[in-house]
């Protein structure tokens, strides 16, 4: 299981949180290796060829955050289960 840093994890609290078709959207652009973003209710994901880039969209000061595909793609199957 990857690390998950707090941003992270406070994504999968308020923007994937019982939000299946949310969480299955971003796997799917993950298995299709489709450059593709995600808006939520805090935060922005934008997928990538290599990486998933987190930020929020409220405040530009916080530093987005990146995770492998892979690691993000087991967070997300290991979150919906």
């Amino acid at each position: 299981m990857p690390k998950i840093s707090g941003m992270f994890n406070d994504f999968l609290a308020t923007d994937i949180n019982e939000n299946i078709d949310f969480c299955e959207a971003i796997l799917t652009a993950i298995t299709e290796k489709k450059t593709d973003c995600f808006c939520g209710n805090l935060y922005e994901l934008e997928i990538s060829q290599d990486k998933a880039i987190l930020k929020n969209l409220y405040d530009d000061e916080i530093e987005a955050e990146t995770m492998t595909l892979s690691d993000l793609e087991l967070l997300l199957l290991k979150w919906r289960n």
